[in-house]
């Protein structure tokens, strides 16, 4: 813990090369979806140098610690599904039987995940955790260490890129391969 603490870059990376591969495997067992086991295996690595500070050592070995935090992440996934949208491999849910508004509604989320991957990271990062995980700009602020004020102008700069690239995108279809009906 001390080695967390001070950010030891060493210590960090045995943590990683230790766990990682058990971490993800558990995550991915219990979920099913690899793309959010893939963030929430990122998450249980990033709560550790986030909590290190106020760590009190309970005799709990750490690699013990870090598969608590991943089976608490997972059981809040669980709980609350309406925060994980996944932008890949969706099916439309809508019961009725119009292919059009189908194949209109495959088309919007492929435009929307090519238009997020042309994004910075920096604003694809804000975007997700305010509307994929559906996270108060404060614990976006905290997650991305900015102030409240700046986090909200990156949100606000990455809403108007996003929204410059799906018309960029709507313009030019060509970009895009129509999905499989």
């Amino acid at each position: 813990m001390v080695g967390l603490r001070a950010r030891d870059p060493h210590v960090i990376e045995w943590l990683y090369t230790t766990y990682a591969r058990r971490l993800y495997a558990s995550i991915l067992r219990r979920l099913g979806d690899p793309e959010l086991a893939f963030d929430l295996h990122h998450e249980v690595f990033a709560r550790p140098l986030e909590r290190a500070p106020t760590f009190e050592d309970r005799g709990v070995p750490v690699g013990a610690w870090l598969f608590r935090v991943a089976r608490d992440l997972v059981v809040d996934v669980l709980r609350h599904p309406q925060r994980t949208v996944p932008l890949t491999g969706t099916t439309v849910t809508d019961t009725s039987s119009d292919l059009d508004s189908r194949f209109i509604a495959e088309s919007d989320r492929q435009t929307l995940y090519v238009a997020l991957q042309r994004l910075p990271d920096q604003y694809r990062q804000v975007l997700l955790l305010r509307y994929q995980y559906q996270l108060a700009l404060p614990d976006i602020a905290h997650q991305l260490g900015r102030s409240q004020e700046a986090t909200k102008t990156l949100l606000y700069r990455a809403v108007l890129a996003l929204r410059k690239q799906m018309q960029v995108l709507s313009t030019d279809s060509s970009t895009l391969t129509p999905p499989m009906a």
